[in-house]
């Protein structure tokens, strides 16, 4: 086996400590392009209760406005743990997590396991929305599976 010992050395794996409350600390992901639509996908860490939001646009001021009304609705987490997309980087993004004293939280790059619990969300939202392919909207499925 070539190459060096750091490149081929396996990060350790640290678990999440398991938070005691609701909306203590949320892990959020945009779910890729599913039939033209994109979601914003928000999982509690401790109830694992899902909200998902059909998003016209992935910015960092469209992701500030579905947030916002979330923690309008839940209260405001202590945590959030993202990946490392630029509407997350970005300075507007990072005024918002000052401004409301989120502790934000952003996986390695490249991974994406960091973020394991909305990456896990995400594929078993598409994997349910494609099983339901048919005559309803992608609205009306995605309504189905959250319900179920």
């Amino acid at each position: 086996m070539s190459g060096c010992e750091e490149c081929t050395t396996v990060a350790p794996l640290y678990p999440w400590d398991w938070p005691e409350n609701p909306c203590q600390c949320i892990h959020f992901d945009f779910a890729a392009t599913l039939e033209g639509s994109m979601f914003l996908v928000v999982v509690d860490a401790h109830s694992k209760w899902p909200e998902v939001s059909l998003m016209q646009s992935t910015t960092a001021e469209s992701s500030i406005q579905k947030l916002r009304g979330l923690f309008s609705r839940f209260s405001l987490p202590e945590q959030l743990v993202s990946d490392n997309g630029l509407q997350f980087a970005s300075q507007e993004f990072g005024n918002f997590m000052k401004a409301t004293g989120i502790h934000h939280i952003t996986s390695a790059p490249y991974h994406p396991s960091t973020n394991g619990l909305a990456e896990r969300f995400v594929q078993t939202m598409k994997q349910a929305l494609k099983s339901a392919r048919g005559q309803l909207s992608i609205q009306k499925r995605l309504d189905t599976f959250l319900l179920s």
